[in-house]
């Protein structure tokens, strides 16, 4: 076959490439399953028993907003990320902000706070962990859709939206108020969920 026949075959065989897009569906079910996953979190674990008694204090309700967010935000961008020529930079840095607000808010309440040792917390490490496995692998099988151009930072996007969910409902069972015990125990581990999916992204992910 000559070049020009051969050219002519790939021009004739052509088909419409089909534009991909996430839309508000694919949000709302991930909000969908990460509540889900907390509401089975919370049916094991149990909720706390001051639950009625700090739920409306100002602490409580912003660190739940906070968490809220950086779940929400984190999962949109990881589907954003996956959609050639989608400018995610200002997610990023929405994330990289509700981070370090949070962190601020916990450091500014150690230190306006009596000390207090933060005790040993591998249960709520573990229902962190555990919560998230089911909002995180929903995220991947989406984005299995499509090709990830920044492998590294979509797994760092997917585990901390799976380890934020998770991070929400150690907030509604753990007893502990300690600033200490919060930093320790329920940041820590979205902050390494976050840094193993950063690693992880370019073993797992489809690539472009």
């Amino acid at each position: 076959m000559s070049i020009n026949n051969l050219i002519k075959s790939f021009v004739t065989d052509l088909k419409p490439v089909k534009v991909f897009k996430y839309g508000a569906k694919d949000y709302c079910l991930i909000l969908l399953i990460g509540l889900f996953s907390i509401l089975i979190s919370l049916a094991i674990a149990g909720i706390r028993n001051d639950i009625n008694d700090i739920i409306f204090t100002k602490r409580f309700i912003f660190e739940i907003l906070i968490l809220i967010s950086l779940a929400m935000i984190s999962s949109i961008s990881a589907l954003q990320m996956s959609i050639p020529n989608i400018k995610t930079h200002y997610f990023k840095k929405i994330i990289f902000i509700n981070l370090v607000v949070w962190l601020i808010s916990i450091i500014y309440f150690f230190i306006n706070s009596e000390f207090v040792l933060a005790g040993w917390g591998f249960n709520c490490a573990q229902e962190i962990i555990l919560t998230s496995v089911i909002p995180s692998f929903s995220i991947y099988f989406i984005l299995k859709k499509a090709s990830t151009l920044n492998r590294s930072v979509v797994g760092w996007l997917i585990l901390t939206a799976g380890a934020s969910y998770g991070a929400l409902a150690a907030y509604f069972s753990c007893a502990s108020n300690n600033p200490l015990h919060i930093l320790i125990w329920h940041s820590l581990p979205v902050l390494i969920a976050g840094f193993i999916g950063f690693i992880a992204g370019n073993f797992i992910l489809k690539k472009v």
